[in-house]
């Protein structure tokens, strides 16, 4: 639709969006003043339905997106809102009823647009969609939300809401310029969706942040629960089926070895254990709400179920497999290329990789497998590390890799289109998933 896109167009202009346009620019605008008054405007949305909040460095979309899928398993319409986006901003706003899921129409978007024009002058890109997305749900009349925090938590625009869990995923060194240097500083940025009374949830211990988020449960006064520690008891009560139950230690490939013929852990297993177990313990702690083995399989068919994307994503084309993923920074990236290395099976696999000019190269690089053929691309976006200089830098750093340059991403893809090999990563960016999909 013509109108449509156009109003995009000129809502990406007038607010530019963290995503294309950096921390810069007015995209970014902490603090819950603004937020807070479009949310009065609305009615506060958000109080006629139940929700869980979620924060966190990695996992967060994964996350929400299983919370939902098993919310919505018996037909019950549940909001829910992530970000970023990968084609078009309404993928950040779903309702997940049964095994389906919608996204807000053009036409509502023009809506909201229109009758709030003025409202919404002064407000940053996420502040708007936010509030886009807490209208169009009191609409579709949800029952449950599941509420992904943008950036931080403490002043994320989402953080006017008061849920019935509060959950933090994970905590790496990620925009430290905005959350802090440390992972406790970043861990008390992320605690600040804790609220009075509310339980929160923590994937696990660490010696790290285990003090921080303690000091800010017992602050606020709300009881916090660490999923490592039980999750499988819950697992165990709500399902006979033990391969449910297992811990992220327990959890073995179903695939042998090829060098011995024995089973052998596969590193994605570990990192969907935890975040599985962070999405049925937040879950367990809705009152009255049970998991029954029916909402436990819509929970691990998240990504059919809710149409999240490149999230370790294969899509087949000419007998070739690629994965999209969009994990960017060190810890992401680390288990991605282990999950990689781990499915190529001594063959040498293909990384499309780019990055934004913000990204820590210096600790990055080091995890970049030697044993692995690479096309570095840079993305269309202002943001983004020019492709001759990625390689310049990668050169210096990573001396062993076999990398070379290409003009764009599409250029890219196509490049392993043509090439030999049948196993290809393409990740370090949003974009780069984006613009890879869109072309295959």
């Amino acid at each position: 639709m013509q109108q449509y896109d156009e109003a995009v167009k000129a809502l990406f202009s007038k607010h530019p969006s963290v995503q294309d346009a950096g921390f810069g620019a007015g995209a970014y605008k902490p603090g819950l003043e603004a937020m807070e008054k479009i949310d009065a405007l609305l009615g506060h949305p958000w109080r006629k339905w139940r929700s869980i909040h979620v924060a966190g460095t990695n996992g967060k979309g994964t996350v929400c997106s299983m919370a939902a899928a098993a919310l919505a398993a018996d037909g019950t319409p549940t909001g829910l809102y992530t970000s970023p986006h990968l084609i078009d901003f309404r993928e950040r706003m779903k309702v997940v009823r049964g095994s389906s899921f919608t996204t807000i129409s053009e036409e509502e978007v023009l809506e909201f647009l229109d009758t709030f024009k003025e409202d919404i002058e002064p407000l940053s890109f996420f502040e708007i969609t936010t509030a886009m997305a807490f209208w169009w749900f009191d609409r579709q009349k949800i029952s449950f939300a599941v509420i992904e925090v943008g950036l931080g938590g403490r002043l994320d625009a989402t953080n006017v809401i008061t849920p019935e869990v509060s959950v933090v995923t994970s905590i790496g060194l990620d925009h430290c310029a905005l959350l802090g240097d440390t992972r406790e500083l970043i861990a008390g940025e992320k605690a600040g969706i804790f609220k009075r009374g509310v339980p929160a949830v923590v994937w696990g211990h660490d010696e790290a942040t285990d003090q921080v988020f303690e000091a800010r449960a017992k602050s606020v006064g709300c009881p916090l629960h660490y999923a490592d520690e039980t999750s499988a008891g819950i697992q165990t009560r709500a399902t006979q089926d033990t391969h449910l139950c297992e811990s992220p230690d327990a959890v073995l490939s179903k695939c042998d070895s090829p060098e011995t013929g024995h089973r052998v852990p596969d590193p994605e297993d570990n990192h969907l254990s935890a975040d599985r177990l962070t999405a049925t313990t937040a879950l367990s702690l809705l009152k009255g709400f049970r998991l029954t083995p029916e909402r436990l399989a819509a929970l691990d068919d998240y990504k059919a179920i809710t149409g999240l994307h490149a999230r370790w994503e294969e899509i087949h084309r000419t007998g070739k497999t690629f994965i999209f993923d969009i994990g960017h920074n060190s810890a992401a990236l680390e288990g991605c290329f282990a999950k990689l290395m781990y499915r190529a099976a001594g063959h040498r696999p293909l990384i499309v990789y780019g990055v934004m000019a913000d990204k820590d190269l210096d600790a990055i690089a080091p995890l970049f497998p030697a044993e692995a053929d690479y096309l570095l691309c840079a993305p269309a976006t202002q943001r983004a590390l020019p492709v001759a200089k990625l390689y310049e830098r990668l050169s210096e750093l990573r001396p062993d890799l076999a990398t070379e340059p290409a003009t764009s991403v599409a250029d890219a893809i196509k490049a392993a289109l043509a090439s030999e090999h049948d196993l290809i990563y393409v990740g370090g960016s949003t974009f780069v998933a984006s613009e890879a999909i869109q072309v295959l």
